[in-house]
């Protein structure tokens, strides 16, 4: 096996790459575009969400008011919240006339206080934003009006008000608030990092293969005194190079979209961002493994497809398993067992969780890289034994 051989291979892929304008753009373009899009764009839209929800007005009906007066007071004073003292039916609350109903028992406050037991319904429709609001003013509204009437109940026996916050419970987070963000970010690892990839060698690797079967120059290369072996190995450094921009770029374009201050984490001053450069290098570092084998993955089934146009097809349906591996990661919110890092692209999404979030955990990385990277070997034997043979490579 020749280095120059393969280095000439390589150096023949990667112009023709360069020299293809959707090979570039998917590569570097695309990263600056997509994620600022993503990130930007839900930012934006929490943040309309947040001011939209404190200028919310709400309708609530309330259905016999003479139970509670008071409470129907307090339900007045509240910002934002509109009453009215009628018998609403729910298909008003469908057809967006009213937001929820209020139902009061007779006599309700009497019975509060007699120590009777006491259940107050609230219609609402929880598919619906507005409806979701009022739902939570009229439970915040009688929180209140429950407090007020028990400290007045202790105050007839003879309790002081006080003895209700005798004991308190108090949480205390011990995460700084940028883990929060870690967090976030480590759930959308396999959409983003892993997703690009895919897509910045999916092209490259079924035009160096299939793409070269319907332009008839696959015969030339055949010919060459480079070996089998030295072809396969240069078409896949071409591909893992193009893989590995792709994601070099997607981490340049995250890391600038958060310091910009446009992001979705900029919506929330308690939620910061989970990303630094050592991060944002070791997340870069796993990737590589997965690079590979997504690389080896694709030029083998560019060796079996008969047309680009097939090729294509086999490289959707791998996009799609890394999709689906991806939402099981996404999923998973507790510590999984060490055979669980055996599963490509599930265990790199894991990891680059857990980089995020600053837990540095041998094992796991060991088991992942080592996993990966004899995967992406048994790819890459088989690309080459699909190309050595030429009934697969010539077939009709």
């Amino acid at each position: 096996m020749k280095l120059q051989n393969i280095g000439v291979v390589w150096k023949k892929e990667v112009i023709e790459t360069v020299r293809d304008r959707r090979s570039l753009f998917l590569v570097f373009v695309l990263p600056f575009i997509f994620y600022p899009m993503i990130f930007a764009g839900m930012g934006f839209m929490m943040q309309r969400q947040v001011e939209k929800e404190k200028t919310l007005v709400v309708t609530i009906a309330v259905t016999n008011p003479a139970g509670a007066p008071r409470l129907v007071s307090l339900l007045r004073e509240k910002e934002k919240v509109e009453v009215l003292l009628t018998n609403a039916t729910s298909k008003q609350i469908q057809d967006g006339l009213i937001q929820g109903i209020l139902v009061l028992q007779e006599n309700l406050e009497e019975k509060m206080k007699a120590g009777e037991k006491s259940t107050i319904s609230f219609v609402c429709d929880e598919t619906d934003a507005r409806s979701r609001s009022a739902a939570e003013r009229a439970e915040s509204v009688f929180a209140k009006f429950k407090e007020m009437v028990t400290q007045e109940k202790l105050k007839e026996i003879g309790v002081g008000a006080d003895f209700l916050s005798a004991a308190s419970f108090e949480k205390k987070n011990i995460g700084a608030s940028n883990e929060a963000g870690a967090s976030l970010l480590g759930m959308l690892i396999p959409y983003l990092i892993i997703v690009l990839i895919a897509a910045g060698a999916s092209h490259p690797a079924i035009d160096a293969t299939a793409g070269e079967k319907e332009r008839a120059t696959l015969e030339t290369i055949l010919v060459s005194s480079a070996k089998r072996t030295e072809l396969v190995l240069g078409k896949f450094l071409a591909v893992l190079s193009a893989s590995l921009a792709s994601a070099f770029s997607g981490i340049v374009s995250l890391l600038l979209t958060f310091l910009s201050g446009y992001s979705i984490f900029s919506v929330s001053g308690d939620l910061k961002m989970g990303v630094t450069p050592m991060n944002a290098a070791a997340v870069f570092l796993m990737t590589i493994p997965v690079a590979a084998l997504l690389s080896g993955v694709l030029i083998a089934m560019g060796c079996l497809a008969k047309s680009a146009k097939e090729g294509g097809t086999y490289a959707a349906y791998l996009q799609m398993a890394v999709i689906l591996l991806g939402i099981s990661a996404m999923s998973q919110e507790f510590e999984v067992g060490n055979p669980y890092f055996l599963l490509p692209i599930f265990n790199t999404s894991l990891v680059e969780k857990e980089l995020l979030l600053g837990n540095f955990n041998p094992a796991h990385i060991v088991i992942t890289l080592g996993s990966t990277i004899v995967l992406a070997f048994f790819s890459l034997l088989v690309a080459v034994r699909l190309f050595s043979n030429e009934e697969v490579m010539f077939r009709q």
